[in-house]
């Protein structure tokens, strides 16, 4: 696979990422604000007092966010950080993940929530192995300014 294929793998996938942890981040504010939406979103029980639900959205609403503009961050940047933020993200993503299948598997969460599961184990294990793939190495040697052109006088291999 090219160096320019890779790179633009990686600044595709950022932002699609990005902008889909900013929307979630939009979905749970909105659940917050709208009474008895968030049992809907989250595995919170409906008896569970309303601050409190109020207070766990906005905790996920901010880990959310953060990880969006993270990802944009990497977009918009010199890559110098992506590997940083896909290795962080993908941690994140695998524990969320785990302890999702840990709760299913313990009977405190339904079936129903394994589809839930699947999209983190993705995003975690194609991180990981692009981050393996030295993928991250290509993208820092080019040097790709905001605009995607190389910053260097050599030619796309």
């Amino acid at each position: 696979m090219t160096n320019r294929t890779k790179v633009k793998f990686v600044r595709t996938w950022s932002a699609v990422a990005g902008l889909t942890h900013l929307l979630a981040a939009v979905l749970l504010v909105w659940s917050s604000v709208l009474p008895g939406q968030l049992p809907s979103l989250l595995p919170v029980a409906a008896t569970t007092p309303p601050e409190t639900t109020a207070i766990l959205s906005w905790i996920c609403t901010v880990l959310v966010s953060t990880m969006g503009l993270a990802y944009l961050s990497v977009v918009v940047g010199d890559c110098k950080a992506g590997v940083i933020v896909w290795n962080a993200t993908a941690l994140i993503h695998g524990s969320v993940a785990i302890f999702l299948i840990w709760r299913i598997d313990t009977g405190n969460l339904t079936t129903s929530w394994f589809p839930r599961v699947l999209p983190s184990l993705v995003v975690a294990v194609m991180q990981m192995v692009v981050v393996r793939a030295d993928w991250w190495d290509d993208a820092r040697k080019w040097k790709i300014s905001p605009s995607g052109r190389n910053g260097s006088n050599d030619s796309w291999n």
